[in-house]
């Protein structure tokens, strides 16, 4: 070799370049997750010592160390153990395609050519130099521009496949295609989920653009000519005011200029409009005038769509699920907001850079049930939720309420480090110890009046107070608000921009199947996880069944309606905590993509198994214990045990439908629950068995229960049956042996008491809700066709009610 060559060793990661190194020495160079390598990249889906790249005279050899997920190039996998002979310049893929290791010349030192070795060599697949993937976060400002420049083209997305890399999972895997020619630029946006956004609008399909045009893919807003796109102000509201109806007022008309990266604490007594002000800021609950921008877009109907992928928004509840893992609550989270295109292993990575974050990358928390957690671990957990989308701005609800003076510590270090990261974050607080680690105060007096904002080392000379008690004490009163409110605006006047606040729609661009697939799991893991609350689940048909059949030895009308009820309860007693159990999860997901068909089909399905599994051991008890070991001619029997599982199903499954209505309507557990037996109640009385319906109020309101259907549907299954069998009583009169009826005959001249027998009987003359008088009204057909149609009726009610229930609850953030 006439002249050796230095070879320059670039590795990037999906964070950006990891490390940068020059090898001149012969030697043997490792690369890892192992602090011990010479080149340690802290990246799970790495192996401790990954690859090795041997420098020997210019020439460069690389081996896989048998490695996990393994190491390519081009199109070739190396072989674990064996040596490459590598020709410059090289890109290395390891771990999946998750790291790149490039290697080109450092210098261009002419060297001999090469004698054969027996290593194989590995040639770049194309003969001119090649550039590696460019990830947003370098450091060259015009590196996008100089890349379009060499290429004419540039793919642009979240895979390294492409030319420039977005670290977001907002992005789409190949996301747009920017291209060079005669001096025009153009993009494309190659049919992604989220959108291509040129100046804040959105694009479809190719247009021109300029050097100098803002392009925003995901969160991330970048110019061709200069790189990443830095907002001084991450929000911006001008002259805001929310009235609410009678015309009460929850925010006086205020200015707002909230700095990017920056850490605002909202401040003020009880009931002075905190929340309010957050949820305006963050379209949860729009202002009624006024305009805000949030990372330069307006809020407004058309943007919010867009803008909600910038903001992650805890409320005061924890929004993730106590019985499920942390790592199973952040997957689901993920599949439910994250592009389809998005795979498990970067939802994988995407959970552990989050965890890491917010100091809860551990096996023992990952596996740990949020429930098992402790106040602050679980608050950091709902964070890690909403940090999964990469938003640029954080509200927090008073986070640190329920959290004692050392997990507020630790809490707020967490915050404080995401902001030092480029996170901006909005925090609702009452609390003075908090002030230690914010940035600047917004506060404000009863009234919803705002009486400063700034940096929070000037808050008590702006009051000329020597302590925030002191400022608080002063606060809860509305004139005196007022005064300092007048003192602000006087010094801070606002514009006189007035604009009504549009309404925000929740345009979902979420595949709805994709949707409904993953609520479902997630929903029956939940389930499934809760194990005390599934034996009970399960217990319920084996109690109610045996006790049914020890009670009733024979099979009578009674058991039919005591079927019927049973089946109610198993869907109302199911479903009744379902909703109003997790509302701000709910709250959350639908401000954010939820569709409420959806949501409602999830729920139904996963109850419905739970009802059918019910069903099926309660009727094999009855049918166990009813059926006619013996042959007994005299002895009835469910004639058609598939049929009324069938029918005792669809009861179950329209009880949950109920059941999930009462769950909507009411706020607190507490108050489903206590209303559960009150909307029983009506189920039993008015079935027509415990006393006769004999005047019209009595027909109609039983017409809106599902006992007294329920009965009624038993009833004419176990006759057809009968019928279809010939089990009869009285083939003449057209009388089925369906059911045992108590014979009370005279006592015998030698007996003391009387003897009671039991005989066969027809069900629906055992059950007589239908008669002969002309004055009784009738609006359905005496049959099981009237039955079905009388329960889908209901149905229909209940999903009616069930939607409306859910849809105004959006009145709370629309």
């Amino acid at each position: 070799m006439a002249g050796s060559q230095a070879v320059s060793v670039k590795i990037v990661s999906f964070r950006g370049i990891e490390s940068e190194f020059v090898l001149s020495q012969n030697g043997d160079y490792d690369i890892g997750r192992s602090d011990t390598c010479f080149a340690s990249v802290n990246a799970e889906l790495l192996s401790r010592q990954h690859l090795v790249i041997r420098y020997l005279d210019g020439r460069v050899f690389v081996t896989d160390n048998n490695s996990s997920n393994g190491s390519i190039i081009g199109d070739l996998k190396l072989v674990g153990g064996q040596p490459y002979e590598v020709q410059l310049p090289s890109t290395i893929l390891l771990a999946n395609g998750s790291i790149h290791v490039e290697l080109c010349s450092s210098t261009l030192a002419s060297t001999t050519s090469h004698t054969n070795s027996s290593a194989p060599q590995v040639s770049p697949t194309t003969s001119q130099p090649q550039l590696g993937p460019v990830t947003h976060s370098g450091s060259e400002n015009n590196e996008l521009h100089q890349l379009l420049l060499i290429r004419g083209q540039v793919l642009i997305g979240r895979s390294f496949d492409c030319n420039y890399v977005i670290d977001s999972l907002q992005a789409s895997r190949k996301h747009a295609l920017l291209a060079l020619a005669d001096g025009q630029i153009t993009l494309k946006d190659l049919d992604t989920t989220n959108g291509t956004f040129v100046n804040g609008e959105k694009i479809s399909g190719s247009v021109s653009i300029s050097t100098t045009d803002e392009i925003t893919i995901g969160t991330t807003t970048f110019a061709i000519e200069s790189g990443r796109v830095e907002l001084e102000y991450a929000i911006v509201a001008d002259n805001i005011e929310k009235v609410y109806a009678r015309g009460v007022v929850g925010l006086n008309t205020m200015s707002l200029k909230i700095p990017s990266k920056q850490f605002i604490a909202l401040m003020g007594p009880s009931g002075c409009g905190k929340s309010t002000l957050l949820k305006g800021l963050n379209g949860a609950n729009p202002v009624t005038s006024g305009a805000i921008t949030v990372q330069g877009l307006k809020l407004n109907n058309s943007n919010y769509n867009t803008l909600k992928k910038y903001i992650g928004y805890v409320p005061q509840d924890d929004i993730v699920h106590g019985e499920l893992s942390v790592e199973r609550t952040l997957f689901y989270a993920a599949k439910l907001r994250i592009s389809d295109d998005v795979t498990k292993r970067e939802i994988k990575d995407k959970i552990s850079t989050v965890l890491a974050s917010l100091n809860l990358d551990t096996d023992a928390i990952r596996k740990s049930k949020v429930c098992d957690l402790s106040g602050g671990q679980r608050k950091r957990v709902s964070i890690a939720v909403e940090l999964l989308n990469d938003p640029k701005i954080l509200f927090l609800d008073e986070p640190t309420s329920p959290l004692d003076p050392e997990t507020i510590e630790d809490f707020l270090s967490c915050i404080r480090r995401l902001v030092s990261k480029g996170q901006t974050v909005i925090m609702v607080t009452h609390k003075p110890s908090d002030l230690d680690y914010v940035d600047q105060v917004i506060f404000l007096s009863k009234g919803g009046y705002q009486t400063y904002y700034g940096d929070k080392k000037q808050l008590l000379n702006h009051f000329e107070k020597d302590n925030i008690i002191e400022v608080y004490s002063m606060m809860k009163n509305p004139e005196e608000g007022q005064q300092w409110y007048q003192h602000w605006v006087s010094q801070n006047p606002a514009s006189a921009l007035e604009v009504k606040q549009e309404v925000l729609a929740k345009k979902s661009n979420t595949a709805l199947i994709g949707q409904f697939f993953w609520l479902s799991v997630r929903y029956f893991n939940i389930k499934i996880n809760d194990h005390a609350n599934l034996l009970l689940l399960l217990a319920q048909p084996l109690i109610i069944g045996g006790l049914l059949v020890f009670i009733f030895s024979k099979l009578q009308v009674s058991v039919m309606f005591m079927m019927a009820v049973s089946a109610v309860w198993f869907g109302v007693s199911n479903a009744a905590k379902e909703i109003v159990s997790e509302l701000p999860i709910y709250e959350r997901e639908r401000m954010y993509n939820l569709n409420i068909f959806n949501y409602i089909a999830s729920k139904l399905t996963v109850l419905s198994i739970i009802a059918c599994i019910q069903v099926a051991i309660f009727i094999a008890i009855t049918h166990l214990a009813y059926r006619s070991v013996n042959g007994d001619a005299n002895e009835v029997q469910l004639w058609s045990v598939s049929a009324t599982a069938l029918f005792m199903l669809l009861l179950s499954v329209s009880a949950t439908l109920f059941g999930l209505y009462l769950s909507a309507v009411f706020t607190t557990t507490e108050k489903v629950m206590t209303f559960v037996p009150i909307a029983l109640m009506p189920q039993i009385m008015l079935a027509g068995i415990i006393a006769p319906l004999d005047n019209n109020i009595k027909v109609l309101l039983s017409y809106l229960t599902l006992g007294r259907w329920g009965t009624e549907g038993f009833a004419h299954i176990q006759d057809g049956a009968a019928r279809e069998l010939e089990k009869w009583t009285n083939e003449k009169a057209d009388i089925p042996a369906s059911v045992m009826v108590r014979v009370f005959n005279p006592p015998a001249a030698t007996n003391k008491g009387d003897a009671t027998e039991f005989a066969t009987q027809g069900a629906m003359q055992q059950l007589n809700l239908y008669n002969d008088n002309t004055e009784m009204v009738s609006l359905f057909p005496e049959s099981f066709t009237g039955v079905l149609i009388a329960i889908t009726l209901i149905n229909v009610l209940a999903f009616g009610g069930l939607l409306l229930a859910l849809r105004s609850k959006d009145k709370r953030f629309i």
